[in-house]
């Protein structure tokens, strides 16, 4: 199997480069802790944006870098959602405290989607998704799904936050702290940046590659080539 699409738009976040002009002018070094430090909101109220989570703040401040108000089908995904918020309702539980009803009712794994939903007035299809190591690529073959079906532009949002103290040993040290958004398309022959996503073979593409890394080359308008999740990615400019 092999995918290819367009790029049309970008949004991303990390604690170590916030803005967007910070990943266009620099190279971006993967971020691996967080410290709690999340992006503002500045179209969403502060009374509202007190009661999210870092890694809803995250995905919010990439998908709406990316389209604005435009509205689009969109695909959220995240391997791990909001388990620093779940992580701090066990531990109530486990102490015999009462349940904040706000962080139970955003502790879902569709919480980003949901909040995206309601704040941009967006009745399009959304859809999460977690799959494992390959959350991420499977986001994206399931964008590339729906942009082919409903032959339109689909809002592919990726969040992944810091594990909690709780679970570190259970996963990877290097798990990268970031947000992303890409406005992806069926691939045309027009010019700009493509994506191109299909099977890690031996001997081909044989580099690991971090999220980072894509959006480097992504907002840079460069070029790469590497394995992400066991995935073969390329990104290229069409000229």
């Amino acid at each position: 199997m092999k995918i290819e699409f367009d790029v049309l738009s970008w949004g991303v976040w990390s604690p170590n480069a916030g803005t967007q002009e910070s990943w266009q002018t620099t190279t971006v070094l993967p971020c691996f802790k967080n410290g709690s430090v999340s992006p503002v909101l500045g179209n969403v109220g502060k009374m509202q944006t007190r009661r999210f989570s870092v890694l809803t703040k995250m995905m919010l401040s990439a998908a709406f870098d990316c389209v604005d108000d435009i509205k689009y089908p969109a695909v959220f995904a995240s391997r791990h959602g909001e388990l620093a918020r779940t992580t701090e309702l066990l531990k109530s539980i486990s102490l015999k405290e009462s349940l904040s009803p706000t962080a139970f009712s955003q502790s879902v794994h569709n919480t980003a989607s949901g909040l995206f939903s309601i704040l941009q007035k967006n009745t399009e299809a959304l859809t999460s998704i977690a799959a494992g190591e390959q959350t991420f690529t499977m986001a994206a073959i399931e964008s590339y799904a729906q942009s082919s079906a409903l032959n339109n532009p689909v809002l592919l949002v990726f969040g992944q936050d810091e594990i909690p103290e709780a679970y570190q040993d259970f996963f990877a040290s290097d798990s990268e702290v970031i947000s992303l958004a890409l406005l992806i398309n069926l691939r045309s022959s027009n010019k700009g940046c493509k994506l191109i996503i299909e099977p890690s073979t031996n001997g081909r593409n044989s580099d690991t590659i971090k999220y980072v890394d894509v959006m480097n080359a992504i907002t840079k308008e460069d070029s790469l080539n590497g394995v992400l999740e066991g995935w073969a990615w390329t990104i290229y400019q069409e000229q």
